[in-house]
């Protein structure tokens, strides 16, 4: 009778217990560091989303990761996208035209690369009206 209440306990423990312990975040950590070095000069993000380490990933982020987005009332070129991707210390390498204003939504260039071992991922999408310019951040 002990026994057999010492495997119920157990097996309950697991499965309390074994959720939490596969899905509970733990410190992002490096990405974190690496994401903060992007600085677009004269402006701060507008928004942030950091998805810390698990054990078990859950849902559309990989893990751990960190987003960042500016949002810009000119429009960013090419140049000044490059000056701030080499600022940050990023191999990585613009492509598409920047300041293409004309394209109306979507990206209108990118840059691909890494950093320190981490994925390094940004877009530029601009919008005509209001002259509105968003940079999109991603380290993984």
């Amino acid at each position: 009778m002990v026994r057999t209440r010492w495997i119920v306990l157990g097996v309950l423990g697991l499965v309390v217990v074994a959720p939490f312990a596969l899905t509970a975040p733990l410190p992002a950590g490096h990405v974190v560091d690496v994401a903060e070095r992007f600085r677009p000069v004269g402006y701060t993000a507008t928004r942030q989303l950091v998805e810390p380490r698990r054990l078990w990933c859950l849902g559309d982020y990989k893990c751990p990761s960190v987003h960042i987005a500016w949002d810009f009332d000119e429009v960013i070129t090419n140049d000044q996208l490059s000056a701030w991707l080499a600022a940050a210390g990023y191999s990585a390498t613009v492509r598409g035209e920047c300041s293409n204003v004309a394209a109306g939504s979507g990206s209108t260039c990118s840059a691909r690369g890494t950093a320190d071992g981490q994925d390094i991922t940004v877009f530029v999408s601009p919008k005509p009206r209001p002259l509105i310019s968003t940079i999109s951040l991603s380290v993984s």
